[in-house]
């Protein structure tokens, strides 16, 4: 099969690799669509995402949907006790997947909590981050067990069927508050990911949506796809007569990563309200600790998803989400370099994906 391989920074090289089989719990899946993630980008650009650096040529792409091609030693979903929308559920040879690229162990404390995003044995699709490494997307197929594919409705694109997972981060965010209707919103980072929150966040209910970020053009995109307020966050007068017109941030997500907004949250939250942590953060930033003290504030994480793709599913499905003018860009496989040099640029588009001829 064709691949396309990291062999370093701004190093992406189309080599020939041999077909996966499926295994025990597997399906081998011919990729139709990979969309280009922002660990794919810092990967590009630098060759590592901090700690995680790869051993060997990497196949990056997470984010994918393909038609199942054979399937392995996979048990019947009723006796496995499948359930209806789940991970697995009506999988079979022809059918058009999305897939979850997270492998926990199920067996640690994290999973059998159900907190499967924590596990301490987590194996990951198209990333460094664990070892053996597990080829992605940008290859003309995968192998994934069944638990991680979910059935693409035919009236949805493989496009947005590609879209799955970066909702899924954000689905997961936006409920980890526990619920956000009838809050006032702020999203810091107006990224993929970002856009991402506004939307899911306004489908479940949020009263109002901002979203604050330096670049013109993303704050344009927010309010053309339903956000109520778009805001610079160097215009400190602009952002004051945001809070003025909401009643202030009841709940804040934060999705850009920069220690400036991370430090900055901690101002714009109403007392009482949350904090929500989605953006890594690429150094230390020294915060104002007290304010969590006096403004009785909450601070937590948000770190990928764990059981949250049936109710991403089915949003994506119903559309309450419309990922489809998310997608600034498609490529064709042979082009990915070219796609990956686009997504780079970060300003000009939203979400870049490649389309396996």
């Amino acid at each position: 099969m064709k691949a396309v391989y990291l062999d370093g920074p701004k190093q992406l090289v189309e080599r020939e690799g041999s077909e996966p089989s499926p295994g025990p719990g597997e399906v081998l899946i011919r990729v139709n669509t990979v969309g280009i993630c922002g660990s794919d980008i810092e990967y590009y650009l630098h060759g590592k995402i901090g700690s995680f650096v790869p051993v060997g040529p990497l196949v990056l792409g997470h984010e994918l949907a393909g038609e199942v091609l054979s399937v392995g030693d996979v048990p019947d979903a009723v006796a496995a006790g499948i359930k209806p929308g789940t991970g697995g559920f009506g999988v079979k040879v022809g059918s058009r997947v999305a897939i979850d690229p997270s492998i926990p162990c199920r067996v640690c404390e994290y999973c059998r909590a159900g907190r499967h995003n924590l596990c301490t044995n987590l194996r990951f699709v198209g990333t460094a981050a664990t070892i053996p490494h597990i080829n992605g997307g940008f290859a003309e197929y995968v192998t994934v067990p069944v638990q991680n594919c979910f059935v693409v409705p035919e009236h949805l694109s493989w496009g947005e069927g590609t879209c799955l997972e970066p909702l899924a981060v954000a689905v997961h965010a936006v409920t980890r508050p526990g619920s956000v209707a009838g809050a006032n919103v702020l999203v810091t980072g107006g990224g993929t990911i970002g856009q991402f929150v506004a939307l899911a966040a306004r489908a479940l209910g949020a009263s109002t949506v901002t979203v604050s970020d330096l670049q013109e053009f993303r704050r344009t995109f927010a309010l053309e796809q339903g956000a109520d307020y778009a805001v610079d966050p160097t215009q400190g007068e602009q952002m004051a007569e945001t809070q003025a017109a909401t009643g202030g941030f009841d709940i804040v997500f934060e999705a850009s990563g920069a220690p400036a907004a991370v430090r900055a949250n901690l101002d714009l939250a109403k007392r009482g309200g949350t904090i929500v942590q989605i953006g890594s953060i690429p150094s230390a930033v020294e915060l104002p600790a007290n304010l969590i003290m006096s403004k009785e504030l909450r601070y937590i994480g948000s770190f990928r998803y764990s059981d949250i793709y049936p109710l991403t599913m089915s949003m994506l499905s119903s559309r309450r989400v419309d990922v489809r003018p998310l997608i600034s860009a498609t490529f064709p496989f042979q082009d990915t370099p070219q796609a990956f040099e686009l997504a780079a640029e970060r300003g000009n588009a939203i979400k870049v994906q490649v389309v396996h001829g």
